[in-house]
C-alpha cells in the first residue's frame, strides 16, 4: 500500500497534465466541456460578429420590405375587384375572362389575409354580388 501511495504522489503532477492535455481532444458527454469547441465558437464570433449584426439588419428590412410588398399588393387587389364590382353595378358588361380573372384574384386575396390574419367584411359582400352575377351570366351566356 506504501509503494501505491508513493507512486500516485511522485506522479500526480504528470497524470494532471496528460489529463488536461487529453480533456483538449476528448469530449466527456455527461460534463459538456470540449476548450476547443469553446474556443472555435469565441473565434467564430470574432471573425464573424459585424457580419452577423450587418445581416441581421438586412433581415429586419428585408422583411419589413415584404410587409409593405404584401400591404400594397393587398390594396391593389381590393380596389380591382372593388372596382369591378363598381363597374358591373354600373352595367358595364365584362368577357368571361374578366369574371374568371377577378375569381383568381379573390383567391389570391384570401390567401394574403390568411397570411397577415385580416379580415375583410365589406369586400366580402362585394364578392358575393361578382359571384351572382357571374352565375347569372353563365347561365344566359351574356358575356362580352
Amino acid at each position: 500500500m506504501a509503494q501505491v501511495t508513493n507512486w500516485i504522489t511522485t506522479n500526480l503532477p504528470t497524470l494532471g497534465w496528460i489529463i488536461a492535455i487529453l480533456s483538449i481532444f476528448i469530449e466527456i458527454s455527461p460534463i459538456k466541456i470540449n476548450p476547443l469547441s469553446a474556443i472555435a465558437k469565441w473565434l467564430g464570433k470574432l471573425f464573424t460578429g459585424d457580419t452577423s449584426k450587418k445581416l441581421d439588419g438586412l433581415l429586419n428590412k428585408v422583411e419589413t420590405i415584404e410587409n409593405n410588398v404584401t400591404e400594397n399588393e393587398k390594396d391593389r387587389i381590393r380596389w380591382e375587384i372593388l372596382d369591378f364590382a363598381n363597374s358591373c353595378r354600373n352595367d358595364r358588361r365584362h368577357t368571361r375572362d374578366e369574371f374568371q380573372h377577378i375569381i383568381t384574384l379573390n383567391d389570391k386575396y384570401r390567401r394574403l389575409l390568411e397570411k397577415t390574419n385580416d379580415k375583410n367584411g365589406v369586400f366580402e359582400v362585394e364578392m358575393e354580388y361578382i359571384k351572382d352575377e357571374y352565375a347569372e351570366k353563365l347561365k344566359s351566356n351574356d358575356f362580352l
